[in-house]
């Protein structure tokens, strides 16, 4: 189980990993987390995982002829996690094999996003978490053509599939006969109407015991904590 969510002194969150404090950049904040904020992020610290803004797979698809744009990275910038964000299990697929070259140490999928552009629509983001079948093929197809890990960034829920019983759902069908093992859980639900992509990171109400108990009921994952923590020495707290 590792964690957790840090300010940069900024409005980017972060995630601790469970050994020692290693900030992960703030994911899916589209014309946010680009190039140049990743190396004011490396500056900061080399003990970094940075992740891509979300980069949606048709944009590849249909722009192949402008991949560096879109992926290109300085070295210093390793480990970096590339997120993709669709929901065609074949276009997801093609997206890795575009990107498969660039050299990202991970590659995650964005089941998260509550944005009305992403999960409205466009029927992904946070929308998937009521597809795990598909979740599961997506990340299956994306991984026959990865050479480095696959990983799911997602919510505790979705609208009114919000119990616990319906997350221990989603993490199973996706896990079993699954190529990840990874998941990076935004400790709140997402509203899909009624909040913007701000209230939706503030106003669902934290449940971080939702997560220790996943890492309890599903010992052979992975398990990493994500919002609501603002500094290292909340992130500290947790790690007790």
């Amino acid at each position: 189980f590792s964690f957790f969510d840090v300010f940069f002194h900024t409005p980017r969150h972060a995630l601790l990993s469970r050994f020692s404090l290693q900030p992960f950049q703030r994911r899916h904040r589209m014309d946010w987390t680009d190039v140049y904020y990743r190396n004011l992020a490396r500056l900061m610290t080399k003990r970094t995982w940075l992740y891509t803004e979300m980069i949606v797979d048709k944009t590849l698809i249909h722009k192949s002829d402008y991949l560096d744009k879109f992926l290109k990275f300085p070295a210093a910038q390793h480990p970096i996690v590339l997120q993709l964000g669709g929901n065609k299990v074949s276009e997801l697929g093609d997206a890795v094999k575009l990107a498969a070259s660039y050299g990202y140490d991970e590659i995650n999928l964005n089941c998260g996003c509550p944005s009305p552009r992403v999960s409205g629509k466009g029927c992904f983001g946070a929308a998937l978490m009521k597809e795990p079948p598909t979740v599961r093929s997506i990340v299956n197809e994306m991984k026959e053509f990865s050479p480095v890990p696959v990983t799911i960034k997602c919510r505790l829920g979705v609208d009114d599939n919000d119990t616990y019983p319906e997350l221990v759902n989603f993490v199973r069908e996706t896990s079993e006969d699954s190529s990840t093992n990874h998941y990076i859980m935004h400790a709140r639900k997402a509203f899909l109407q009624g909040l913007s992509p701000a209230q939706n990171r503030n106003v669902p109400p934290l449940k971080y015991d939702w997560v220790y108990k996943l890492s309890e009921d599903f010992p052979h994952l992975k398990f990493s904590l994500n919002g609501g923590v603002q500094t290292i020495d909340e992130a500290k707290e947790l790690l007790e």
